[in-house]
C-alpha cells in the first residue's frame, strides 16, 4: 500500500514537471517568433516595397534560421500530432496561391497560452 502511494505521488510530480517543461518550451518558441516578427516588421517599415499588411497570415517559422524538431511544416489542423507545431495555410480559390494561414500548436499537457487554458491534444 505504501509503495502504491509513493508511486502515485511520483507520477503526479512527473506529470507536473512535464506540464511545466512543455509550458516553458511553448513560451520560448512564441517569444522567438514574436522577436522575428518585430525584425520583419522593422524591415517592412524601412523598405518601400513591403508593407506590414503583407506579413499578415505568413508562416513565422520561415523568418527564423532555427527549425525545431517538433515543427511539422504545412499541415491541416486535423493532421497535427500532440506536442507539435504546424502552419495551416489556405489556398485562394481564384488564383490557387497560398493566402493567409494559422500557426497551430497541439499540446500534450494542459498549458496556458496568452493567459488562456489550452487542453491536451
Amino acid at each position: 500500500m505504501v509503495l502504491f502511494i509513493l508511486w502515485w505521488v511520483l507520477l503526479g510530480r512527473l506529470e507536473s514537471a512535464l506540464q511545466q517543461a512543455e509550458q516553458q518550451s511553448v513560451d520560448m518558441v512564441l517569444t522567438q517568433l514574436r522577436s522575428a516578427l518585430v525584425v520583419k516588421g522593422a524591415e517592412a517599415m524601412l523598405s518601400r516595397e513591403q508593407s506590414l499588411s503583407k506579413l499578415e497570415g505568413q508562416n513565422p517559422f520561415n523568418w527564423v534560421d532555427h527549425q525545431w524538431a517538433n515543427y511539422q511544416g504545412d499541415c491541416r489542423p486535423e493532421q497535427i500530432e500532440a506536442g507539435h507545431w504546424c502552419f495551416a495555410s489556405r489556398l485562394q480559390k481564384e488564383t490557387g496561391e497560398r493566402a493567409d494561414g494559422w500557426l497551430i500548436y497541439k499540446p500534450k499537457q494542459p498549458i496556458n497560452v496568452e493567459n488562456k487554458r489550452v487542453g491536451a491534444g
